[in-house]
Protein backbone atom coordinates (compact mmCIF):
# COMPACT_ATOMS: atom_id res chain seq x y z
CA UNK A 1 0.00 0.00 0.00
CA UNK A 2 1.33 3.44 -0.97
CA UNK A 3 1.16 5.69 2.10
CA UNK A 4 1.49 9.43 1.55
CA UNK A 5 1.57 12.51 3.78
CA UNK A 6 -1.08 15.21 3.36
CA UNK A 7 -1.46 18.13 5.77
CA UNK A 8 -0.34 16.30 8.88
CA UNK A 9 -1.87 12.91 8.12
CA UNK A 10 -0.43 9.67 6.76
CA UNK A 11 -3.03 8.10 4.48
CA UNK A 12 -3.22 5.67 1.53
CA UNK A 13 -2.71 7.51 -1.75
CA UNK A 14 -6.25 6.69 -2.88
CA UNK A 15 -7.66 8.50 0.16
CA UNK A 16 -5.55 11.67 -0.21
CA UNK A 17 -7.87 14.46 -1.38
CA UNK A 18 -7.55 18.22 -1.87
CA UNK A 19 -10.13 20.91 -2.55
CA UNK A 20 -10.66 21.99 -6.19
CA UNK A 21 -10.12 25.52 -4.87
CA UNK A 22 -6.56 24.67 -3.85
CA UNK A 23 -4.34 27.27 -5.52
CA UNK A 24 -1.93 24.61 -6.67
CA UNK A 25 -4.75 22.97 -8.62
CA UNK A 26 -6.14 26.28 -9.89
CA UNK A 27 -2.98 28.21 -10.71
CA UNK A 28 0.07 26.01 -10.19
CA UNK A 29 0.70 28.31 -7.21
CA UNK A 30 3.27 26.27 -5.34
CA UNK A 31 6.76 24.84 -5.21
CA UNK A 32 8.24 21.38 -4.96
CA UNK A 33 11.37 19.32 -4.43
CA UNK A 34 12.49 15.83 -5.40
CA UNK A 35 15.00 14.14 -3.10
CA UNK A 36 16.73 10.87 -3.87
CA UNK A 37 16.60 7.93 -1.48
CA UNK A 38 19.47 5.48 -1.75
CA UNK A 39 19.22 2.25 0.25
CA UNK A 40 16.59 3.83 2.43
CA UNK A 41 18.61 6.97 3.21
CA UNK A 42 18.06 10.52 1.99
CA UNK A 43 20.66 11.92 -0.40
CA UNK A 44 21.57 15.62 0.10
CA UNK A 45 18.22 16.35 1.75
CA UNK A 46 19.48 19.46 3.55
CA UNK A 47 20.53 21.07 0.27
CA UNK A 48 17.18 20.27 -1.34
CA UNK A 49 15.25 21.66 1.62
CA UNK A 50 17.28 24.86 1.66
CA UNK A 51 16.41 25.27 -2.01
CA UNK A 52 12.74 24.70 -1.14
CA UNK A 53 12.99 27.59 1.31
CA UNK A 54 14.51 29.79 -1.40
CA UNK A 55 11.74 28.88 -3.86
CA UNK A 56 8.97 29.49 -1.32
CA UNK A 57 10.49 32.83 -0.36
CA UNK A 58 10.69 33.83 -4.03
CA UNK A 59 6.93 33.32 -4.49
CA UNK A 60 6.11 34.94 -1.13
CA UNK A 61 4.88 31.70 0.41
CA UNK A 62 6.01 31.65 4.06
CA UNK A 63 7.17 28.24 5.32
CA UNK A 64 8.14 27.93 8.96
CA UNK A 65 9.17 24.28 8.93
CA UNK A 66 12.55 23.07 10.14
CA UNK A 67 14.73 20.75 8.12
CA UNK A 68 14.49 18.18 10.91
CA UNK A 69 10.68 18.26 10.78
CA UNK A 70 10.73 17.63 7.03
CA UNK A 71 13.20 14.79 7.42
CA UNK A 72 11.11 13.23 10.20
CA UNK A 73 8.18 13.14 7.76
CA UNK A 74 10.34 11.61 5.04
CA UNK A 75 11.73 8.85 7.23
CA UNK A 76 8.28 8.10 8.63
CA UNK A 77 7.07 7.62 5.05
CA UNK A 78 10.06 5.40 4.31
CA UNK A 79 9.16 3.31 7.37
CA UNK A 80 5.44 3.10 6.61
CA UNK A 81 6.13 2.10 3.01
CA UNK A 82 8.72 -0.49 4.08
CA UNK A 83 11.39 1.17 1.96
CA UNK A 84 14.21 1.08 4.53
CA UNK A 85 16.62 -0.64 2.13
CA UNK A 86 15.22 0.52 -1.19
CA UNK A 87 16.06 3.14 -3.79
CA UNK A 88 13.19 5.62 -4.08
CA UNK A 89 12.61 9.34 -4.29
CA UNK A 90 10.70 11.83 -2.17
CA UNK A 91 8.27 14.16 -3.93
CA UNK A 92 7.43 17.16 -1.72
CA UNK A 93 4.91 19.77 -2.88
CA UNK A 94 3.71 22.86 -1.04
CA UNK A 95 0.96 25.12 -2.40
CA UNK A 96 -0.44 28.38 -1.10
CA UNK A 97 -3.48 26.48 0.12
CA UNK A 98 -7.25 26.62 -0.34
CA UNK A 99 -8.98 29.94 -1.05
CA UNK A 100 -12.68 30.75 -0.68
CA UNK A 101 -12.98 31.71 -4.35
CA UNK A 102 -10.99 31.70 -7.56
CA UNK A 103 -8.94 34.89 -7.67
CA UNK A 104 -5.39 35.71 -8.75
CA UNK A 105 -4.81 37.81 -5.64
CA UNK A 106 -3.27 36.03 -2.65
CA UNK A 107 -5.88 34.94 -0.08
CA UNK A 108 -6.45 37.48 2.67
CA UNK A 109 -5.94 36.43 6.26
CA UNK A 110 -4.34 33.22 7.45
CA UNK A 111 -4.40 30.40 4.92
CA UNK A 112 -2.86 27.03 5.65
CA UNK A 113 -0.48 25.84 2.92
CA UNK A 114 -1.24 22.45 1.42
CA UNK A 115 1.65 20.04 2.04
CA UNK A 116 1.85 16.78 0.13
CA UNK A 117 4.67 14.22 0.30
CA UNK A 118 4.94 10.85 -1.37
CA UNK A 119 7.51 8.22 -2.25
CA UNK A 120 8.10 7.35 -5.87
CA UNK A 121 9.83 4.45 -7.54
CA UNK A 122 13.14 5.16 -9.19
CA UNK A 123 14.81 2.89 -11.67
CA UNK A 124 18.14 4.47 -12.54
CA UNK A 125 19.72 2.99 -15.65
CA UNK A 126 22.40 0.40 -15.10
CA UNK A 127 25.96 1.15 -16.08
CA UNK A 128 25.53 -0.96 -19.21
CA UNK A 129 22.45 1.05 -20.18
CA UNK A 130 24.12 4.39 -19.45
CA UNK A 131 27.24 3.44 -21.38
CA UNK A 132 25.14 3.11 -24.56
CA UNK A 133 24.34 6.83 -24.35
CA UNK A 134 21.16 8.79 -25.03
CA UNK A 135 19.73 11.28 -27.50
CA UNK A 136 18.52 14.84 -26.98
CA UNK A 137 17.00 17.65 -29.01
CA UNK A 138 17.31 21.44 -28.74
CA UNK A 139 14.37 23.83 -28.64
CA UNK A 140 13.81 27.51 -27.91
CA UNK A 141 13.01 28.15 -24.26
CA UNK A 142 9.29 28.94 -23.89
CA UNK A 143 9.27 28.95 -20.07
CA UNK A 144 8.75 31.88 -17.71
CA UNK A 145 11.65 34.08 -16.59
CA UNK A 146 12.06 32.69 -13.05
CA UNK A 147 13.27 29.16 -13.74
CA UNK A 148 15.44 29.38 -10.62
CA UNK A 149 12.19 28.86 -8.68
CA UNK A 150 11.24 25.19 -8.53
CA UNK A 151 7.62 25.89 -9.42
CA UNK A 152 4.94 23.23 -9.86
CA UNK A 153 3.78 25.10 -13.00
CA UNK A 154 5.60 22.80 -15.43
CA UNK A 155 3.51 22.86 -18.60
CA UNK A 156 6.38 24.12 -20.78
CA UNK A 157 8.64 21.38 -19.39
CA UNK A 158 5.93 18.76 -19.99
CA UNK A 159 5.53 19.85 -23.61
CA UNK A 160 9.31 19.81 -24.15
CA UNK A 161 9.63 16.35 -22.61
CA UNK A 162 6.79 15.06 -24.77
CA UNK A 163 8.41 16.49 -27.90
CA UNK A 164 11.67 14.75 -27.03
CA UNK A 165 9.76 11.51 -26.59
CA UNK A 166 8.17 12.00 -30.01
CA UNK A 167 11.63 12.27 -31.56
CA UNK A 168 12.94 9.18 -29.81
CA UNK A 169 15.06 11.33 -27.50
CA UNK A 170 15.50 11.41 -23.73
CA UNK A 171 15.75 15.14 -23.12
CA UNK A 172 15.14 18.59 -24.59
CA UNK A 173 17.85 21.20 -24.05
CA UNK A 174 16.44 24.71 -23.81
CA UNK A 175 18.05 27.52 -25.85
CA UNK A 176 17.58 31.19 -24.95
CA UNK A 177 19.20 34.02 -26.94
CA UNK A 178 21.46 31.41 -28.56
CA UNK A 179 22.69 30.09 -25.20
CA UNK A 180 22.11 26.55 -23.94
CA UNK A 181 20.61 26.64 -20.45
CA UNK A 182 19.47 23.25 -19.15
CA UNK A 183 17.26 20.30 -19.97
CA UNK A 184 13.50 20.15 -19.51
CA UNK A 185 14.15 18.32 -16.21
CA UNK A 186 17.92 18.33 -15.81
CA UNK A 187 21.06 20.43 -15.67
CA UNK A 188 23.54 20.57 -18.53
CA UNK A 189 27.26 19.78 -18.71
CA UNK A 190 29.63 19.59 -21.67
CA UNK A 191 33.24 18.47 -21.96
CA UNK A 192 35.70 20.03 -24.43
CA UNK A 193 39.39 19.10 -24.43
CA UNK A 194 38.93 17.43 -21.00
CA UNK A 195 37.48 20.65 -19.51
CA UNK A 196 34.08 20.31 -17.84
CA UNK A 197 31.77 23.25 -18.60
CA UNK A 198 28.32 24.11 -17.21
CA UNK A 199 26.19 27.27 -17.56
CA UNK A 200 26.22 29.68 -14.60
CA UNK A 201 23.27 29.86 -12.23
CA UNK A 202 20.77 32.56 -13.10
CA UNK A 203 17.03 33.21 -13.09
CA UNK A 204 16.86 31.37 -16.41
CA UNK A 205 17.83 27.99 -14.96
CA UNK A 206 17.47 25.94 -11.80
CA UNK A 207 20.54 25.51 -9.65
CA UNK A 208 20.52 21.73 -9.37
CA UNK A 209 21.70 19.95 -6.22
CA UNK A 210 23.19 17.14 -8.33
CA UNK A 211 24.90 19.86 -10.40
CA UNK A 212 26.59 21.16 -7.25
CA UNK A 213 27.68 17.65 -6.29
CA UNK A 214 29.23 17.16 -9.74
CA UNK A 215 31.15 20.42 -9.45
CA UNK A 216 32.39 19.38 -6.01
CA UNK A 217 33.46 15.96 -7.27
CA UNK A 218 35.18 17.52 -10.28
CA UNK A 219 37.34 19.56 -7.92
CA UNK A 220 38.22 16.46 -5.90
CA UNK A 221 39.06 14.55 -9.09
CA UNK A 222 41.18 17.48 -10.33
CA UNK A 223 39.04 17.77 -13.45
CA UNK A 224 39.41 21.23 -14.94
CA UNK A 225 36.04 22.96 -14.72
CA UNK A 226 34.55 26.21 -16.00
CA UNK A 227 31.20 27.80 -15.19
CA UNK A 228 30.32 29.92 -18.21
CA UNK A 229 27.75 30.40 -20.94
CA UNK A 230 27.57 27.78 -23.69
CA UNK A 231 26.34 28.76 -27.14
CA UNK A 232 24.09 26.51 -29.16
CA UNK A 233 26.82 26.19 -31.80
CA UNK A 234 29.28 24.96 -29.17
CA UNK A 235 26.99 22.04 -28.34
CA UNK A 236 27.78 20.55 -31.73
CA UNK A 237 31.54 20.90 -31.28
CA UNK A 238 32.13 19.34 -27.86
CA UNK A 239 33.51 15.95 -26.89
CA UNK A 240 30.82 15.02 -24.35
CA UNK A 241 27.39 16.19 -23.19
CA UNK A 242 25.72 15.14 -19.92
CA UNK A 243 22.43 15.92 -18.23
CA UNK A 244 21.98 15.46 -14.49
CA UNK A 245 19.22 15.37 -11.88
CA UNK A 246 18.42 13.78 -8.53
CA UNK A 247 16.41 11.02 -10.21
CA UNK A 248 18.40 10.57 -13.43
CA UNK A 249 21.89 10.81 -11.90
CA UNK A 250 24.30 11.63 -14.77
CA UNK A 251 23.15 10.67 -18.25
CA UNK A 252 25.54 10.92 -21.22
CA UNK A 253 24.09 12.36 -24.43
CA UNK A 254 25.76 10.92 -27.53
CA UNK A 255 23.37 12.30 -30.16
CA UNK A 256 21.95 15.84 -30.35
CA UNK A 257 19.41 16.84 -33.01
CA UNK A 258 20.34 13.59 -34.81
CA UNK A 259 24.02 14.59 -34.92
CA UNK A 260 26.69 12.61 -33.09
CA UNK A 261 28.27 14.20 -30.04
CA UNK A 262 32.04 13.78 -30.19
CA UNK A 263 32.78 10.25 -31.32
CA UNK A 264 29.19 9.17 -30.78
CA UNK A 265 29.90 7.25 -27.58
CA UNK A 266 30.29 7.99 -23.89
CA UNK A 267 33.51 9.76 -23.03
CA UNK A 268 36.28 9.18 -20.49
CA UNK A 269 35.40 12.18 -18.31
CA UNK A 270 31.83 10.87 -17.92
CA UNK A 271 33.24 7.44 -17.00
CA UNK A 272 35.33 9.03 -14.28
CA UNK A 273 32.49 11.18 -12.93
CA UNK A 274 29.96 8.35 -13.04
CA UNK A 275 32.14 6.18 -10.83
CA UNK A 276 32.79 9.06 -8.42
CA UNK A 277 29.09 9.92 -8.17
CA UNK A 278 28.08 6.34 -7.38
CA UNK A 279 30.74 6.23 -4.66
CA UNK A 280 29.41 9.54 -3.33
CA UNK A 281 25.90 8.08 -2.95
CA UNK A 282 27.28 5.10 -1.06
CA UNK A 283 29.19 7.42 1.28
CA UNK A 284 26.01 9.44 1.89
CA UNK A 285 24.23 6.34 3.20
Amino acid sequence: MNIVYLNGNYVPLGQACISPLDRGFMFGDGVYEIIGIYRGKLVSSREHLLRLQQSSKAIKLPLKVSIKHWEDIFYELIKRNRAENKNKYIYLQVTRGVDKKRTHIFPKGRVRPTVFVMLGDVHPPSYDELSKGYSAITRNDIRWSYCSVKSIALLANVLASQEAEGHGATETIFIHNNYALEGSNSNLFVVKNKVLITPPKSKRLLGGITREIILKLAKQLKISCKVRNITKQELFDVDEIWVSSAVRDIMPIIKLDNKLVGKGKVGPVWEQMQQAYQEYKVQQT
